[in-house]
């Protein structure tokens, strides 16, 4: 699914202006801003509850139902003052479309909860891939078709009604699509702590956007948006598979030691930096080949962005693990401070540098995620008895490699490559002598990373 939709970055980023593109990244940020209010934490109750019985789903879709008619209405009526508000010519337009999606997510979204709670991973991802292929098509074929960025809408419109009704299709005869009443309250209270969690979540990824488009114009949202897209390639490789895997360890995990769950943090901190630190690096030295290589010349201003965004990159995984770790003990409102304290020091840091522009706000950014993640230092200690001394040495799992890396490829530029740009055959050459430096680095220094590697191979030269 995830290369689906690299796709279509690429595509779009050729064929729209930056302008463009800064528009319906607004409308985006604004709809997922009001998707926890449109789920109200009822995916994580259909996910975590011990027993679904047909009064909770009836429930969980009284609720969801009841939230999707409300905020459709508001989009509706309020997409011309959020054009006005924000100075984004079109942006109205593109709420009103987007926002019918939100009426199809009752009828499908409890199936999919319930393929994630059965770990039934297999349907799901064909219906995300399905549905992600639909966009893909919708989007590229109505702006070939000159419609520009309304294709955009259409597309987002399109995946969610393949998505709802693949999810339908596949429901179970156990589903419940009819309104009861009986156990809102008792869902209502298991939500709304995860209400909150989700809105801060959600607050974190697009508020940033809404407040640079305040602050400036909509294709400077535009080059922060795609300065963030190499950036989350490998952010969704790392935290998109770790982050599920790890929030059910810790959940299976939460009645054993403390020393035993802080060791453990420690090598999944250890896993996912020598995985992802030398990649970001490298995303760093290169940025300016990566960028137009992959999106066009016409984001040249987005290099620095990326370049600014991978350094905060590297360390939002560890938050994101933390948290995970804490919800999975049980500690809900524990996790909630953390991300509150999380996304206050983000807004304060983009406040303080808004008003310097864009690379200010990205580096921003950028710094308050290293502070976020020495404020998880304080958080662990008081959930495991976790030292912030032992959580900062185990930053060296990463930096070994890292280093390994950015020595090799400052070597091959100055000494090997030829003077100015890197071309797209050097970089591919660059790309091999890092793999090469990284499995030598992390072979000689027994890293998690090169263990589990050689138990995989091990795994499977036996089933074969």
């Amino acid at each position: 699914m995830f290369s689906i939709n690299f796709a279509k970055i690429v595509i779009v980023s050729r064929l729209l202006t930056p302008e463009q593109v800064g528009i319906f990244a607004l409308a985006l940020a604004l709809a997922f801003l009001a998707q926890a209010f449109r789920v109200l934490g009822t995916w994580e109750f259909v996910v975590t509850t011990e027993k679904l019985t047909p009064e909770r789903l009836g429930a969980c879709f009284t609720i969801i139902s009841f939230a999707a008619v409300a905020t459709t209405l508001v989009f509706q009526l309020g997409a011309d003052a959020a054009e006005v508000y924000l100075n984004a010519e079109g942006l109205g337009d593109l709420l009103r479309l987007m926002s019918v999606a939100f009426l199809i997510l009752p009828f499908g979204m409890f199936t999919l909860a319930r393929m994630n709670r059965e770990m039934n991973f297999g349907p799901l991802s064909r219906i995300r891939v399905m549905a992600a292929s639909a966009d893909l098509i919708v989007t590229v074929g109505l702006i070939w078709a000159g419609i520009g960025v309304t294709a955009l809408a259409w597309g987002y419109l399109a995946s969610a009604i393949v998505s709802g009704t693949l999810a339908v299709i596949s429901a179970p005869r156990s589903a419940v699509f009819m309104p009861r009443f009986a156990a809102i309250p008792e869902v209502l209270r298991f939500g709304f702590l995860t209400f909150v969690g989700n809105l801060l979540t959600q607050i974190g990824l697009y508020a940033p956007q809404v407040l640079l488009g305040r602050a400036t114009d909509p294709a400077s949202v535009g080059y922060y948006g795609r300065g963030q897209t190499l950036v989350t390639v490998l952010r969704q490789g790392i935290e998109g598979a770790t982050a599920p895997v790890t929030h059910a360890w810790f959940a299976r995990k939460a009645s054993d030691p403390d020393k035993i769950v802080s060791d453990n943090f420690l090598k999944i901190m250890g896993l996912i930096s020598g995985l992802s630190w030398p990649a970001y690096v490298f995303l760093i030295i290169y940025a300016s080949t990566l960028v137009p290589m992959v999106l066009g010349p016409q984001w040249n201003a987005s290099i620095p962005v990326t370049q600014a965004l991978a350094v905060g990159a590297m360390f939002s995984a560890f938050i994101v693990s933390g948290a995970s770790l804490i919800a999975g003990r049980g500690h809900v409102g524990r996790r909630l401070a953390l991300m509150g304290v999380s996304e206050g020091l983000r807004f304060g840091f983009l406040l303080f540098a808004v008003g310097g522009g864009l690379v200010a706000f990205a580096w921003a950014n950028a710094l308050s995620r290293i502070a976020s993640f020495a404020a998880l230092a304080f958080f662990l200690r008081a959930e495991c008895g976790l030292s912030p001394w032992r959580l900062v040495a185990a930053l060296r799992d990463g930096m070994v490699p890292a280093a390994a890396v950015a020595t090799a490829n400052i070597v091959l530029i100055h000494f090997v490559f030829d003077a100015g740009q890197v071309s797209i055959g050097e970089l591919f050459f660059a790309a091999a002598v890092s793999a090469a430096v990284w499995t030598v680095v992390v072979s000689a220094t027994n890293h998690l990373a090169w263990q589990e590697v050689k138990a995989f191979s091990s795994k499977r030269r036996k089933s074969a």
